[in-house]
């Protein structure tokens, strides 16, 4: 079994306010949100204020902080038979391997500036979860989840996939 190191990478450590794309689709939270905050700063209740920038805390702060260590936790490493995914969830963290002739498929998901998530697709159940970043949720997929470059990252894992099926 080979364990050659090909490639490295990570997600991008670029900070994104998730706050923002849920606030943005969702009016009535950030009316619930936003409206305490203003209401009580005009109106001078610093209790009231106190209460409702608490909650504005709890819901935007720390699950950005969360997104912020997971983002510089994560690692994914590609080897001559498999990738290898370093998860960080809540304090814990994770390294699980997928040997390529597991995958059956794979397709990449790319953004502008190339900027995007690699899915991998296994045949039958998945060895392991990843979870995607915005919304923290379990994927279908097993993913490299917003790298940089990602054409570049899945037309090498591409080869490497084909070689690997051809030995």
């Amino acid at each position: 079994m080979s364990t050659k190191e090909v490639w490295k990478g990570a997600p991008s450590h670029k900070p994104r306010l998730a706050i923002l794309k849920i606030l943005g689709s969702n009016p009535v939270l950030g009316v619930l949100v936003f409206a305490p905050l203003i209401g009580s700063f005009v109106l001078g209740n610093n209790l009231i204020f106190g209460g409702a920038l608490l909650v504005f805390v709890l819901i935007t702060v720390i699950p950005e902080i969360h997104k912020s260590i997971r983002r510089k936790e994560t690692q994914y490493k590609l080897l001559e038979d498999r990738l290898v995914i370093k998860d960080y969830w809540y304090g814990h963290t994770k390294e699980n391997a997928l040997f390529f002739n597991q995958i059956t498929k794979m397709y990449v998901d790319k953004n502008k500036n190339d900027f995007g998530t690699i899915y991998f697709i296994v045949n039958g159940d998945r060895p392991f979860n990843t979870r995607g970043f915005w919304s923290g949720e379990k994927r279908h997929h097993i993913t490299f989840e917003d790298l940089v470059d990602v054409s570049q990252s899945f037309d090498l894992i591409k080869k490497l996939l084909k070689e690997s099926k051809s030995s």
